[in-house]
């Protein structure tokens, strides 16, 4: 999913500096859906798809339902904000932060991507008890994404009225004190987010 929201991000990146059209830019969220889907026939397709007894389907139930919680939580709560300034304040501020919102998501989305990865690995460690290796684990994720994230995140508040004018425009640069708190708040999460 971080891969499409990545390559989605791009496409969006092109249609804006491209100036194009919002027929365009909805046709990057239906390609990074089709990236999605392509990715997903990829992955599935080297199995055979045979119809589930009452059993697997209990245990995959079992398994995923706390995941699917999470996920419909997390889903509400990232847009929560938007519903909450959209009741006190007009749609011309709610559109200012939410575009300065997506510029900073790019690099959450790495940090995000990477835990794909993490996630197994530290969870096989923790299921057998060592929790040594488990913050060892934690440590070495937090270095890497910060080697990654934070020189990405160090040029966005570097050339932060550049970044807007390139992917929003000029009407969007009142709202860079918003951009830098975002930035501030994206490496923390990039900290926060192995545990």
């Amino acid at each position: 999913m971080g891969f499409v929201s990545f390559a989605r991000t791009i496409l969006i990146g092109i249609v804006a500096f491209a100036g194009l059209s919002l027929l365009f830019l909805s046709a990057a969220y239906l390609v990074g859906s089709l990236l999605l889907l392509v990715l997903a026939f990829l992955l599935v397709g080297k199995f055979q798809i045979v119809k589930p007894s009452s059993n697997l389907f209990k245990s995959y139930l079992k398994f995923t339902l706390p995941i699917m919680v999470t996920t419909g939580i997390s889903y509400i709560f990232g847009n929560l904000d938007r519903v909450i300034l959209g009741s006190f304040w007009n749609l011309s501020t709610v559109g200012l932060y939410f575009g300065i919102f997506q510029i900073v998501q790019f690099p959450q989305q790495i940090s995000s991507s990477a835990m794909t990865f993490f996630f197994p690995e530290v969870s096989a460690i923790f299921k057998k008890g060592n929790l040594t290796q488990t913050k060892e684990k934690c440590f070495l994720a937090i270095k890497y994404l910060l080697i990654i994230v934070t020189p990405i995140l160090v040029l966005l508040a570097l050339f932060s009225e550049e970044f807007i004018r390139l992917f929003l425009g000029e009407e969007f640069l009142q709202g860079l004190p918003i951009f830098l708190i975002f930035l501030v708040l994206a490496f923390l999460i990039t900290i926060i987010r192995p545990y």
